[in-house]
């Protein structure tokens, strides 16, 4: 069983025991290369160093502020930059240089390679790191039941879970799923539409839908029509009229209704019909998928739920995006995921690498990464990495 488990939260990560002690390897003689505080372009240190950017996309709920405050609601005393990243890294990397709160500096004399990290959550910056060649794109968040990572603004204190960041977006270039799943994604009436209340689009019965289309965690055989007129979700549906009936499925967390997820063509969102009581209209946008982007990173890596089963097919076979050489690394997880320490045992494990590796392949010391990380979760036997 995968998805988004609820009690799978970095809650209760922190209430586990301690996993055991891993022995460190660290780079020899770490030191910062200093730039100015505007400026990682221009390296004062080993000039001759590869220099390797990593950009961190933290999906809605694994936002950095929310995570500090996350933090000290679970673990009084707790340091609150444990899960915000870059920070949270500097306990295991004393030597690192953050420049700010989304952009540190590290350098690993061990690998001759000058590490940059840069955290961004919007869509619009994901879709650029995507299309940036030669970069580490890391995607820490939820899959959303595989229709895709998914990004918002700050929760607040208490977090607001309701509303169209979880699925459209208030603003669709920047917030709401970025579309990398299969054309149709299960998704449960009480985890997730009952609790999250969002604008969605429910396939019809007048849709063919063929198995290999829908989600592997939509349960084979389940379709059934359903009747959503007259019920709670009425109000909720963007496409209208309102039709007869509706796919309804069952899925690995409950009943639950048929969704259009597809990860390309992406369709511009009608207007809402006046009046409006719950939502105000969203704007129209070109499609922010992956089928709208040109995927040039040199390794893509989902940090999530079942990415592997969520998206492993979208983005190898489907999208195309195949390993050659020293270009197009992927990775995905396997199972249920508490994201939050996943990010930090996987940026930690990248930096420990503890042989020279500048301007060769990124295969030696990325199997490493996996090894590693799987080291550090190995007391969680549903949380480990796949190298494909």
């Amino acid at each position: 069983m995968g998805g988004e488990s609820a009690e799978l939260t970095l809650d209760h990560f922190l209430k586990l025991p301690i996993p055991p002690a891993v022995p460190k390897t660290k780079p020899l003689d770490i030191h910062v290369a200093r730039a100015a505080s505007n400026n990682l372009i221009l390296n004062t240190v080993n000039l001759s160093y590869e220099i390797r950017e990593i950009v961190v996309a933290r999906g809605i709920q694994f936002r950095n502020n929310d995570l500090a405050v996350k933090t000290k609601d679970v673990a009084p005393g707790a340091d609150p930059n444990e899960m915000v990243i870059p920070q949270g890294l500097q306990s295991d990397f004393p030597d690192m240089f953050i420049q700010d709160s989304n952009n540190a500096l590290f350098v690993s004399d061990a690998q001759h390679v000058e590490f940059r990290i840069r955290v961004v959550n919007t869509k619009a910056e994901f879709k650029d790191a995507l299309e940036t060649p030669g970069i580490h794109v890391i995607y820490a968040g939820h899959s959303r039941f595989g229709r895709g990572p998914c990004f918002g603004p700050d929760l607040g204190d208490p977090p607001n879970l309701t509303g169209e960041d979880w699925e459209t977006g208030t603003d669709t270039n920047s917030f709401g799923i970025f579309r990398m799943g299969r054309p149709f994604v299960g998704v449960p009436f009480a985890e997730d539409l009952d609790v999250h209340k969002y604008r969605m689009r429910p396939v019809p019965t007048t849709q063919k839908v063929s198995p290999a289309d829908v989600d592997q965690l939509t349960v084979p055989g389940s379709l059934k029509p359903v009747i959503l007129r007259g019920t709670r979700f009425e109000s909720f549906i963007i496409d209208l009229p309102i039709a007869d009936t509706y796919w309804g499925c069952k899925t690995v967390h409950g009943d639950g209704v048929l969704l259009f997820a597809d990860f390309q063509n992406t369709p511009f969102l009608p207007p809402l019909p006046p009046p409006v009581p719950l939502f105000p209209p969203l704007p129209l946008v070109t499609a922010m998928d992956l089928g709208a982007t040109n995927l040039q990173c040199r390794c893509f890596t989902v940090l999530g739920c079942d990415t592997l089963k969520h998206f492993h097919e979208i983005v190898r076979k489907r999208k195309g995006f195949t390993q050659s050489g020293n270009e197009g690394f992927a990775f995905f997880t396997i199972g249920a995921v508490p994201i939050a320490p996943a990010t930090k045992f996987w940026l930690g494990s990248l930096l420990e690498f503890p042989e020279r590796n500048d301007f060769q392949s990124w295969s030696a010391s990325l199997d490493f990464a996996v090894k590693r990380t799987n080291q550090k979760a190995a007391f969680d036997r549903s949380f480990k990495y796949s190298f494909v």
